[in-house]
């Protein structure tokens, strides 16, 4: 994100914070017990980049012709549901975010439309993360790996996209919710790439994106693929075993079609959000961001003999 970017949006997220909290005292007044544990989880992940990932539903805003403050209830919704997508505490986020909801000012219409959308997105990432806990290794494709993030994180922003178009663009909501959910797959392949440790030769943690594992074993043969899921189970115990397995990840034909990968799924994105033709400069904030899928972390290729 650039600088001017960052600028736009630093200047929200003090508001944001202050109207979680004020979202937050309300709820333990109602719901002492579900209030403390998401309290803590968000105290636990209360940091300047986390904020910024919340604060899409203000740049949508302002993308879609409307005010940056008009997408700040539904960046506060988000806030409150993302803290508990870890530790399988999305249940209890997801019915404090419900009962938040029914709080705020709105018309019915607006409250109920929220409700169906924050429900939606729950059940998705739900079945997602069931799926990804019950799939057999050898089951690792690019169609499952992309299922599981645009079940949670695809998810989460279409959900995000259509709240704040009911506000700012309510006679296209469901483009919004469909460039949301493209913007959120891509979200997700920009914080794999974050963490990825598959170009850190000397890093005893190896860390795969979950596409571009998908893409090496879509390229190798029915047994191999149940030994590369191998390989990365036993990645952080065996030296040999980290280099052989980085080595395969950085494979020519492995990298290129990731990489092809990538590009498809941004240029998708870029059309859908041209179709909505975003207002300056938060339509070029939300372009810059989905660059971000391609400019960081994608591995340099490597020559090698591979499985």
């Amino acid at each position: 994100m650039s600088r001017r970017g960052l600028n736009l949006v630093d200047d929200h997220v003090s508001a944001l914070r202050e109207a979680v909290s004020t979202a937050l005292a309300s709820l333990t007044a109602d719901l002492p017990w579900l209030s403390s544990e998401l309290t803590t989880r968000l105290l636990r992940n209360d940091d300047l980049r986390i904020a910024r990932e919340r604060l899409f539903a203000v740049i949508a805003a302002a993308a879609m012709g409307g005010r940056p403050v008009q997408g700040l209830p539904v960046a506060t919704i988000s806030t409150l549901w993302w803290s508990g997508v870890d530790d399988d505490g999305l249940p209890n986020a997801a019915l404090l975010t419900l009962h938040h909801i029914s709080t705020i000012r709105a018309s019915k219409e607006r409250r109920t439309g929220w409700m169906e959308d924050v429900l939606k997105s729950t059940n998705s990432a739900l079945e997602a993360s069931i799926a990804t806990k019950t799939r057999h290794a050898g089951e690792f494709s690019r169609q499952a790996v992309l299922s599981d993030h645009l079940g949670l994180h695809g998810g989460a922003y279409a959900r995000d996209a259509a709240m704040t178009a009911r506000i700012c663009a309510p006679r296209t909501v469901e483009p919004w919710r469909r460039f949301g959910m493209l913007y959120g797959l891509l979200r997700r392949t920009t914080l794999d790439h974050r963490s990825s440790t598959v170009d850190e030769d000397g890093n005893p943690a190896l860390i795969v994106p979950d596409l571009l594992m998908a893409h090496a074993c879509a390229r190798a043969a029915p047994a191999a693929k149940v030994e590369l899921a191998r390989l990365r189970s036993e990645a952080s115990l065996h030296p040999y075993t980290r280099a052989t397995l980085r080595d395969l990840l950085r494979s020519p034909h492995v990298v290129a079609a990731y990489r092809t990968d990538l590009r498809s799924l941004h240029h998708r994105a870029h059309a859908q959000l041209d179709e909505l033709e975003p207002v300056s400069p938060y339509g070029e904030l939300l372009r810059s961001t989905l660059d971000e899928a391609l400019e960081t972390g994608v591995p340099s290729a490597r020559e090698v003999v591979g499985l």
